[in-house]
């Protein structure tokens, strides 16, 4: 039986974390068990705890063992958590469970970062970034058809790249692909895009503005998997 009491749960402890609204993916352990891995998806959190949908509708034993682990856009690696069950309700269509969860003894690491994740979303969760990405240009057709122009970003977004270039001779309007480097040689990803604009500058290079096919969150992941440490996350467009 669910004991919100004994998990420690209480309203005063409710009240001492900040509690938001979010859309994680988790990846939930029962009784602790890497074989016993379920996917969920937290829609509420705090530092204390949790509130997430198990879209299955398996009873979840409401023993102090269960083990959740996921990411957070201001943490490379990924925070787990012990936890225990604190309350358990069905969806009105009964296809799902809506569960509660107390984090148990949680390190401190893992917590502070939800607790600045919480406090500071708006930063962490910008598409746009200042970084410095080597990246490489082709064009798609043309005088200089596949003929590969390379430098690196100043900025990039979910769907644009300002790029630097010691040479680029392709116009506005110009279908391209990028390459976007990693620090390893291995680590790369690539668009289809378009030229928009291209400046000439002080130093005698250009200063290049590339629309990039939208695929979901490609290029915001590579950033924040590959240059965590050196992006920093600005304003997109649209905010300005």
């Amino acid at each position: 039986m669910i004991n919100a009491a004994s998990a420690g749960f209480s309203g005063a402890e409710r009240r001492r974390f900040y509690r938001a609204k979010v859309v994680i993916p988790a990846t939930l352990f029962l009784e602790a068990n890497e074989d016993m891995r379920r996917t969920c998806e937290i829609f509420d959190l705090s530092g204390s705890g949790c509130a997430l949908r198990y879209r299955s509708m398996e009873p979840v034993p409401d023993i102090p063992t269960h083990h959740l682990r996921f990411e957070l856009p201001n943490r490379s690696l990924p925070v787990d958590f012990d936890c225990e069950l604190v309350g358990a309700k069905e969806t009105p269509n009964e296809i799902a469970q809506d569960l509660r969860f107390h984090f148990v003894n949680p390190r401190p690491g893992d917590q502070d970062a939800i607790i600045s994740y919480l406090q500071n979303r708006k930063r962490f969760e910008r598409t746009s970034f200042r970084v410095a990405i080597p990246v490489s240009i082709e064009a798609q057709g043309g005088l200089h058809q596949f003929v590969a122009y390379r430098g690196e970003t100043s900025e990039v977004g979910r769907d644009y790249a300002i790029c630097e270039m010691p040479k680029f001779p392709l116009a506005v309007s110009q279908d391209v692909v990028a390459t976007f480097r990693g620090p390893k040689f291995r680590d790369e990803i690539f668009f289809q895009g378009v030229v928009l604009k291209v400046d000439h500058t002080a130093r005698g290079g250009y200063r290049t503005r590339v629309e990039l096919e939208r695929t979901g969150d490609g290029m915001v992941d590579f950033v924040r998997k590959l240059y965590r440490a050196k992006a920093k996350p600005i304003a997109s467009p649209n905010e300005r």
